[in-house]
């Protein structure tokens, strides 16, 4: 059969409209499968401080500062919260929904980047310096022991729990503290052998004996601990002029080693000296049953076996409490160290007699007192020396 060709035409078209609803009934019998986006969230840690960040609905990878989390087929919130480290406090967020509490809030419709900036605290070096003869600890507020010099290696050094020693009996360690933290320390002398006998460096010293400090910048503290029992010479006539040099021999007649803790100087003609306490470096040692010599030269005082030679552990320079030919006085302190007496050291037998050295023959100085604080001695009450 021949067909025209526009009966040619129509055939086409129907065979085509057959295919057609064909392939319709086929598609519409059959499962549409759409696969769902992925998105990233990129978390970003900025600042000067450091700290952690945490996701409630998945696991964060980190490389150095920069975080990806991935989300598949979410429409909830996602809730990301900042952890500040030691030092540090978190600062702000930024590229979120909303923030509450520091808690980043977004929902991952799209690849999304967020930043959190920690922000460093001021931290502060406190550093806690044990000095003086006697033995004991100094604590924080928390317990935390920050220095001792319980362990004696020799009767001039000692050695710390950090294992520093110092010839001068004096060591320290350094703890960190954030801005504007008041630190409490107290200081417990290691037997009824010791006492704590001065703070230096504290803001405020309670009834007590606990030291305050507010950490607004870098501290220094110093506890001294001394023997529980000391002798103190008041001398009123010493004079800076070097052809009026003033000679003391001191005997130590107690059972217990005894040690040249200080002086200072009282007054002088003219003027008003500040009465600032002067400690011997080296905090030398007067041995039971042992006699030293003293001297008073210019501006110095020298203790010592050899007083003809002399160097900063065996002397303090007061030059800046006297001036010109004045006459001025001053307290020398003998402080017990440890041995065997059980009284400890006195005016009785802490013994010290003085002498000017310009004169032939050389006159002994009256007037000196002698104080100490030992029920065997004269307690607080003054002994008057010579006559």
């Amino acid at each position: 059969m021949r067909y025209t060709q526009k009966k040619r035409r129509a055939l086409l078209i129907r065979a085509l409209l057959y295919l057609l609803i064909i392939g319709c009934s086929v598609a519409l019998g059959a499962e549409l499968v759409v696969s769902s986006p992925v998105y990233t969230v990129t978390i970003n840690k900025t600042g000067t401080g450091t700290g952690t960040i945490t996701c409630d609905n998945g696991t964060i990878t980190w490389s150095g500062n920069t975080g990806t989390v991935s989300f598949d087929n979410i429409t909830t919130e996602v809730h990301f919260t900042p952890i500040a480290d030691t030092g540090a406090v978190f600062g702000n967020w930024s590229g979120c929904d909303s923030v509450s509490s520091s808690v980043c809030a977004l929902t991952p419709s799209s690849n999304r980047s967020i930043t959190a900036t920690f922000n460093g605290v001021n931290v502060y070096a406190l550093t806690v310096r044990i000095a003086g003869v006697g033995r004991g600890t100094i604590r924080d507020s928390s317990g935390v022991i920050y220095l001792s010099n319980d362990n004696v290696t020799t009767s001039d050094n000692v050695t710390t729990r950090d294992n520093v020693t110092t010839s001068d009996n004096s060591s320290f360690v350094s703890s960190n503290f954030n801005m504007n933290k008041i630190v409490y320390l107290t200081a417990t002398p290691k037997t009824n052998n010791y006492i704590l006998s001065l703070w230096s460096g504290c803001d405020r010293v309670y009834d007590n004996g606990t030291c305050a400090i507010t950490m607004s910048t870098s501290r220094t503290v110093t506890g001294r601990f001394s023997g529980a029992y000391n002798v103190t010479y008041n001398i009123p006539y010493v004079t800076p002029n070097t052809n009026g040099i003033i000679y003391c021999v001191v005997s130590n007649f107690s059972l217990d080693n005894a040690t040249t803790d200080g002086l200072a100087v009282m007054s002088f003609q003219g003027g008003v000296a500040s009465q600032n306490y002067y400690y011997f470096p080296s905090n030398l040692s007067i041995k039971r049953k042992k006699t030293t010599f003293l001297m008073f030269y210019s501006n110095n005082a020298v203790i010592g076996d050899n007083l003809t030679i002399y160097d900063n552990s065996t002397h303090v320079d007061y030059s800046s409490e006297v001036g010109g030919n004045y006459l001025y006085g001053v307290k020398l302190k003998f402080t017990s160290t440890g041995g065997i007496g059980i009284s400890g050291i006195n005016c009785k037998n802490i013994l010290m007699a003085c002498f000017q050295g310009d004169t032939t023959p050389k006159r002994n100085l009256a007037g000196y007192t002698c104080e100490d604080n030992s029920a065997a001695g004269p307690g607080r009450n003054s002994i008057i020396l010579g006559y």
